[in-house]
């Protein structure tokens, strides 16, 4: 299974050889006309501003993985397919190789924690019976044979999935009851890509102290406000579903000094490391460099500066 990670978490896992990294984990731009609102003005915060420190934090937690490539097929979608993409055989991903129709199917390090909600599946079973189109593939025509493929049916299957309300969710590390535990994903309708399934559920959340990642900013309330008005947690805006799902992805915490490590390694090349700068077509307000590793078994491989637009309403 070909996973993308982090930056920031590849770090963690204190490879025998350090690879060539990134100057930088998380790199952000954010419209300076955008409507936000500054603690250190000490003005109260007006019915049209958003808070910036909501927007940072949000934006932090998905620089730290809290992502996905899953996209729509098709502009008005049909289907719900992962992020194709060609690795070189000497481990290098150049920018052609992004978003490679013909290519096979890849995961992020979050999906490795998807499940169904119905019964515990992984989502990750998709992904493999998708990927089994590839090995039958023998044309350049991807659209028509994947479209009339046996696979294709799990494509729209998923599609169902991520616009069916409570389907889909993050299971933490050890959890004994995937139906309680689990952190409900937005699968609102319609499918939007940059919102569906890299956010958790709005309804359910907005109104508890893991609102952070709900995918829309309320205007007019500081960040601040949110935590005491949801029971004043003492994480402040990182909640506790978020804080256990960012330490089952790898993470230290207080509570949690020694997190999972993948084992055993394989140090990537010394050598690897490409720089593709690519526009997946979401809607942009705020723009986001997602530094990611592509993990192949225990097989470590650097991707740097792999930028996504992405939308937060």
């Amino acid at each position: 299974m070909k996973r993308l990670y982090p930056q920031s978490l590849v770090k963690q896992f204190q490879f025998p050889n350090t690879p060539k990294f990134n100057e930088f984990d998380i790199s952000a731009e954010f419209n300076s006309k955008g409507g936000f609102w500054f603690k250190e003005d000490l003005n109260n915060i007006k019915p049209d501003e958003g808070d910036i420190f909501w927007t940072i934090c949000h934006e932090l937690i998905h620089g730290l993985g809290f992502y996905n490539g899953w996209m729509g097929y098709k502009n008005n979608p049909i289907a719900v397919i992962p992020l194709p993409i060609y690795v070189n055989p000497d481990g290098i991903v150049l920018k052609n190789n992004l978003f490679s129709f013909g290519s096979s199917f890849v995961e992020f390090m979050m999906d490795k924690y998807t499940i169904l909600l119905s019964n515990g599946t992984q989502i990750s079973q998709f992904t493999q019976k998708l990927n089994t189109f590839f090995d039958e593939y023998k044309s350049n025509a991807f659209s028509d044979e994947f479209v009339n493929s046996s696979q294709f049916k799990f494509a729209q299957d998923l599609l169902v999935l991520a616009t069916t309300p409570k389907s889909l969710g993050l299971l933490p590390r050890n959890s004994k009851n995937y139906s309680i535990d689990s952190f409900i994903l937005e699968t609102s309708i319609p499918f939007e890509q940059g919102s569906s399934l890299i956010h958790v559920d709005y309804k359910t959340y907005i109104n508890t102290n893991d609102f952070l990642m709900t995918y829309n900013i309320i205007d007019g309330i500081s960040t601040e406000n949110m935590i005491l008005d949801n029971g004043n947690y003492s994480g402040g805006p990182i909640g506790p579903k978020l804080k256990q799902m960012m330490e089952t992805f790898g993470y230290t915490t207080a509570d949690n000094p020694n997190p999972y490590r993948p084992q055993p390694f394989k140090s990537p090349p010394s050598n690897v490391i490409s720089k593709p700068n690519i526009n997946s077509g979401f809607r942009t307000e705020m723009i986001r460099n997602l530094n990611v590793l592509i993990i192949i078994v225990s097989l470590y491989l650097q991707i740097h500066r792999l930028l996504f637009n992405i939308r937060l309403t």
